[in-house]
């Protein structure tokens, strides 16, 4: 439209038809370079109202690394509750590295950050489905809401899921 004017007080375009949430604030730590759920508990289990509906999924992780290796994160969508079998959302045009994923970060010493990963699928159907963030790193270890493996430096991480009408 371009003139701002589809998105009035009666529009059902861009309404936003549930929203679920998930927040962590205590600590864990992973390593390996296979790609793992960063915790069950940020497990988000959606049934969409409408095929044609748009999903969007933001994680926001507070996370440390051990020294300069990589860290990657993915996030992954299932047909069962358990995430058997999960697959991408948003496919990166490689799958074969550990650090293909919806977002990889680098430096070239120890760290902490807060990363805000989001991404977007049509439902395609209304079929129940359950999203859950998983990431690997090069070497090391990943430190969820903490700097250290003294967990120093605590942060909160988040998962929000959003299903909005087109």
């Amino acid at each position: 439209d371009g003139d701002g004017t589809i998105l009035t007080s009666n529009s059902s375009v861009g309404k936003i038809l549930q929203c679920k949430y998930a927040i962590k604030n205590d600590t864990s730590s992973a390593t390996g370079t296979t790609h793992t759920e960063i915790s069950s508990d940020f497990r988000i289990t959606l049934t969409p109202t409408s095929a044609s509906s748009l999903i969007e999924i933001e994680f926001d992780v507070q996370h440390g690394m051990s020294t300069d290796y990589v860290v990657t994160f993915i996030i992954y969508k299932s047909s069962s509750t358990d995430m058997s079998s999960p697959s991408f959302i948003q496919t990166p045009s490689s799958t074969a590295h550990y650090g293909d994923g919806n977002a990889t970060i680098y430096t070239n010493a120890r760290f902490s950050m807060h990363t805000t990963i989001k991404v977007l699928e049509l439902a395609g159907n209304t079929n129940t489905r359950t999203y859950s963030p998983f990431w690997a790193r090069s070497g090391g270890t990943s430190y969820l809401n903490a700097y250290n493996s003294s967990y120093d430096y605590q942060g909160t991480s988040n998962i929000t899921v959003k299903e909005i009408a087109v």
